[in-house]
């Protein structure tokens, strides 16, 4: 279209001149109100698009002759994805006290949702939580490192509500040390809580070194002995980047 030359090029080109530069390229040309129907030899391919026809009218009238033009428009500011700033943080927390991230497979030997086509008969659903990988990954690491101080952030696949309904996907945190008892761990929690700005925080003690972690009046997660696991999502909700 006559139009796309100028609204590309920035420069408008007498509809003469650019029929005469496309039959010096060796392009069959012709012409129907505003639209040119054009045929690129078979020796260049690179002429099958519109950009490339008019990148090549462009060489041909000269560079020289288009004037620079600073382009228009508005530019807004992307909106912020929480979940991506706040993982971030927690990682960087989570490094800086001493643990190592590790990415465990979402599918489990047992669980509330089983795949149709699981990627093996051994693990053929999705997985309700992440501290039973983070065990595994003690177990098997253990036989070459006498300390371990892992964590995971990942997706989680709940049980299903009393009335059937799905509880949905959710994020979560989880580590283990096979070092730390569970007053270090809760340490670790506290400082995982506090980087993020939230302090509306408190533990609700069980069985001997078994804890709920309670945020905002809601259960946000756990410690058990030497490992965690946190509610991720419940967390953005309540982080705070000033703090």
């Amino acid at each position: 279209k006559e139009s796309d030359f100028e609204k590309i090029m920035g420069v408008k080109i007498p509809e003469k001149e650019i029929s005469e530069i496309l039959k010096r390229l060796g392009m069959e040309v012709s012409k129907k109100e505003s639209f040119f129907a054009i045929g690129a030899p078979s020796e260049r391919p690179d002429l099958k698009i519109k950009e490339g026809i008019m990148g090549e009218v462009a060489r041909i009238y000269g560079y020289d002759k288009i004037e620079e033009k600073i382009p228009e428009g508005l530019l807004v500011p992307p909106k912020r994805n929480d979940t991506l700033f706040f993982s971030s943080i927690a990682r960087k927390i989570m490094v800086g006290l001493g643990f190592s991230e590790v990415y465990n497979y979402s599918f489990s030997k047992n669980g509330d949702w089983e795949l149709q086509n699981p990627p093996s008969q051994d693990n053929k659903f999705l997985r309700t939580n992440l501290a039973e990988g983070l065990s595994a990954n003690v177990k098997e690491n253990s036989k070459y490192f006498k300390d371990i101080k892992i964590f995971e952030l990942g997706k989680i696949f709940p049980a299903r509500l009393p009335d059937g309904q799905a509880d949905g996907e959710r994020l979560a945190l989880g580590a283990i040390s096979n070092k730390a008892d569970f007053y270090e761990m809760k340490g670790v929690v506290d400082a995982l809580l506090s980087g993020l700005g939230i302090d509306d925080f408190y533990y609700k003690d069980h069985s001997d070194k078994v804890a709920e972690v309670h945020i905002d009046g809601k259960t946000a997660g756990h410690i058990d002995h030497n490992s965690f696991e946190l509610d991720f999502g419940e967390l953005i909700k309540l982080a705070d980047e000033s703090a």
